[in-house]
């Protein structure tokens, strides 16, 4: 909260004006819980804990931060007098303050323009407000940067995102980590990003999880897609909705639309992967490998069982088992033949 120019505001009027102490204070309408700052005139006298202070030093709306520029032969000096002789029983360090002013070497104040830079933190409650001012103050800069943010307070975005011009961000969405987001993208609301890259005109449709990924231009995810560490994602893919992939790369153009695993894989170019496909990637004791060659068409319903290689422009069958390689065009189908045994009663 505390900014770099207030910081350096402090050490500059300590420089100027006493080289003693320097105390960073504020005005609060309601200054209950926080030290008071007695002053008289441009000097002050000492400060008061909320547990010390008596009714008219309660009065008193200007508090201290607990942030100080002080000499560090006076500090030494100081320290060794402290005594916890208050309602509290604790050894002070604004005793010095005090002390100082009655050794001939009185501190002065300087006020902070916005209050909220020294927000103190005791309670989770204290804290959520920290987080909030700090997180309203990131999307005020985006957009500023020109990303569109609708309904800002309901956006979470770490310090450490970057996100490109006139992108969209729709509500109820999280930016974590270190997340790249591209100029022209659209984040549809209750998305969960972290650590990933999502490069320019990707759209990531509503309820979607993704998890350092990777997302190349114009590519779309979801709704309710996850996106496991190692997905990377070409340009023109599709992934939709209730699909998962994990560690694999989706090539340019494909499509894998529904209800599908992906693990462990590397798809070409323009493949269509049918609803309900999943890759066996795990057998047990060690992971393993498929490859879907450029052009391919799995059919729903399909089960690849790792280590398998699918070749370039095959068709599988839907509702198939694959346990063997499959070469270039083939038509591959692994599936028991249907029975119709007997008819029915009306």
């Amino acid at each position: 909260l505390l900014s770099p120019d207030t910081i350096l505001g402090l050490v500059e009027k300590h420089r100027r004006e006493t080289g003693s102490v320097t105390i960073l204070s504020a005005r609060r309408p309601d200054p209950f819980g926080h030290g008071r700052v007695i002053t008289e005139g441009k000097n002050v006298l000492r400060i008061v804990e909320e547990a010390d202070a008596g009714s008219e030093e309660r009065g008193v709306n200007l508090i201290n931060s607990g942030i100080y520029c002080i000499r560090t032969d006076l500090i030494r000096e100081l320290l060794g007098d402290l005594d916890a002789d208050n309602a509290q029983g604790e050894f002070y360090l604004t005793d010095v303050v005090e002390k100082a002013h009655k050794m001939g070497r009185p501190a002065v104040s300087m006020e902070v323009g916005d209050p909220e830079e020294i927000l103190g933190v005791n309670t989770r409650v204290d804290l959520a407000r920290a987080e909030a001012l700090i997180r309203r103050e990131k999307t005020r800069d985006l957009m500023l940067d020109g990303v569109t943010i609708q309904a800002p307070d309901s956006v979470v975005v770490d310090q450490t995102v970057r996100v490109g011009a006139d992108t969209v961000i729709y509500p109820n969405n999280y930016l974590f980590g270190g997340t790249t987001i591209g100029a022209g993208c659209t984040i549809e609301p209750n998305c969960l990003i972290v650590d990933s890259v999502i490069e320019d005109g990707a759209r990531v449709r509503c309820s979607s999880v993704i998890e350092e990924s990777h997302l190349e231009k114009g590519c779309s995810i979801g709704p309710f897609a996850h996106l496991r560490p190692g997905a990377h994602i070409a340009s023109r893919a599709k992934i939709g909705n209730f699909v998962e992939i994990k560690k694999s790369h989706i090539g340019e153009g494909s499509k894998v639309s529904h209800l599908t695993y992906i693990g462990d894989t590397d798809v070409g170019r323009d493949v269509n992967v049918g609803a309900g496909t999943i890759t066996c990637n795990y057998d047990g004791k060690k992971k393993h490998k498929t490859v879907i060659g450029d052009g391919s068409f799995i059919g729903s319903n399909t089960e690849l069982v790792a280590p398998v290689k699918i070749g370039r422009k095959a068709l599988i069958g839907a509702g198939s088992t694959i346990t063997k390689d499959v070469p270039d065009g083939y038509l591959a189908v692994g599936r028991s033949r249907q029975k119709n045994l007997i008819k029915l009663n009306e």
